[in-house]
């Protein structure tokens, strides 16, 4: 998968084991001394251990890339191509930006804007919401973990933005009401679900 929302970081982390892994499987593969370059590169960043440990990101972690990252310096030559030059972190912010824009457009008086699956929320949390009245914003993820970063987020950015915010620990498929919602944004819902017809 291209998303993980297993963020167990270990308090050692053992790069000899993933070294040993990948000799095993890659023993006759010409690439063999670069993979195992990139792989020390990557067991030296914490972002780098996230994804050998994970095999891939979860709600934190795309919000560094999206948001947070890009504003760093002092980054390792991997990391800073990660976060500011890798074809699918590019796309990826782009996308947030573009959805930022159409979702601040959507926003306004007595609306109900829903974030399936919710992440940090950043997708909803970063509007303009102050000037409205009665807006409601709804939080949806099956990850516990991701519902407690949101309600983190949220309550950090309480001051500026006077809108009900709201969260539910479920399956996108399971919501018992979705018609209540004026506008859902989904950032990754298609890329956890295997059934290509859901």
């Amino acid at each position: 998968p291209l998303l993980s929302h297993n963020s167990q970081v270990a308090v050692t982390f053992d790069v000899s084991v993933y070294e040993m892994q990948l000799r095993e499987k890659c023993h006759q593969d010409p690439l063999l001394d670069e993979k195992l370059t990139w792989l020390k590169q990557l067991s030296q960043f914490e972002l780098g251990r996230f994804l050998l440990m994970n095999k891939g990101l979860n709600g934190y972690w795309t919000t560094y890339l999206i948001l947070h990252g890009p504003q760093k310096s002092g980054l390792s030559e991997l990391e800073a191509w990660i976060v500011k030059s890798a074809p699918s972190v590019k796309a990826t912010r782009e996308r947030f930006f573009i959805f930022k824009h159409i979702l601040q457009n959507s926003a306004g008086d007595h609306k109900v804007m829903a974030s399936i699956p919710c992440g940090t929320m950043d997708d909803l949390l970063e509007l303009e919401t102050a000037h409205f009245n009665n807006m409601t914003l709804v939080g949806v993820d099956f990850d516990p973990e991701a519902i407690q970063l949101a309600q983190k987020n949220s309550a950090a950015r309480s001051p500026k933005n006077q809108s009900t915010v709201m969260f539910h620990e479920k399956d996108a498929w399971q919501l018992s009401e979705p018609e209540q919602f004026n506008v859902i944004a989904s950032n990754g819902l298609n890329i956890y679900e295997p059934d290509h017809d859901r």
